[in-house]
Formats: C-alpha cells, sequence, structure tokens
C-alpha cells in the first residue's frame, strides 16, 4: 500500500467491526488514512478509533433508490 499523500485520502470500510475489517481500519490508520467505517451496529473492535461510522444492513437494500 502506497503511503498517503499530504491531504489524507478517504477510505469507506464494509464490515468495519469484522475480524478483517477491523484490522484494516487499523491498518489505514495508521498510514494516515481517513476512514469511514460501515457497520451493522457498533461494537468494541473498534472503539475509541478516530473514524467515522455509518451504520446500516446491506442486507435490507432493495433498490438502487435505498442507497
Amino acid at each position: 500500500m502506497s503511503p498517503a499523500p499530504d491531504s489524507p485520502a478517504r477510505v469507506l470500510v464494509l464490515g468495519a467491526t469484522g475480524h478483517i475489517g477491523s484490522a484494516v481500519v487499523r491498518h489505514l490508520l495508521r498510514h494516515g488514512y481517513s476512514v469511514k467505517g460501515l457497520a451493522r451496529a457498533p461494537s468494541t473492535s473498534t472503539r475509541g478509533l478516530p473514524i467515522a461510522w455509518v451504520y446500516a444492513d446491506l442486507t435490507r437494500l432493495r433498490s438502487s433508490g435505498d442507497w
């Protein structure tokens, strides 16, 4: 992964509270990226990390209008 540019690139991580997603979030933060996490619900696995959150259940989206 390339170093983050001068102004931090923004990354949306789907499943940010999961085992792999939370590791990806931590990696991105260590490398200077601005992270937004998407998850179904809050989790202790990422508590206290400096990221913005979007809570949604993607399985409930039925059409592109739901986005």
